[in-house]
């Protein structure tokens, strides 16, 4: 499996499913590497994590507008919504697969403006 196909089988759990324990659980290495400043390194915090931002929002709407990959990194960048009304933001995840699980996890998070000085989406 590629490393491609193993984050869309994480995608798939996590964004359409909303099976957070089951995703890391499944396809996530325990001791796994994490480059997110507010979280510790192994799977346990980014699932409460994520199971708490799930709970308080229990419509969030993922939309995967590109998925960008390059042997053993995948990046893909979402709309990541509270609800439909929400402006949200614009996320890029970048995750890098080790014998069919997710090892390593960067990301990049920005606020989608009201306004913009140009016609350009950020996505």
């Amino acid at each position: 499996m590629s490393a491609q196909e193993v984050v869309e089988q994480i995608l798939d759990l996590l964004y359409v499913k909303k099976e957070v324990h089951l995703a890391f659980e499944t396809w996530v290495h325990s001791d796994h590497i994490q480059h997110k400043a507010t979280l510790p390194d192994g799977r346990e915090a980014v699932i409460t994590f994520l199971e708490k931002l799930l709970e308080r929002f229990p419509d969030r709407i993922f939309t995967i507008h590109r998925i960008i990959s390059s042997g053993d990194l995948v990046a893909v960048h979402c709309h990541s919504q509270a609800n439909s009304e929400d402006p949200g933001y614009a996320v890029v995840d970048i995750f890098r697969v080790e014998n069919c699980r997710m090892g390593e996890h960067w990301d990049i998070v920005q606020a989608v403006p009201i306004h913009s000085e140009n016609d350009n989406s950020m996505f």
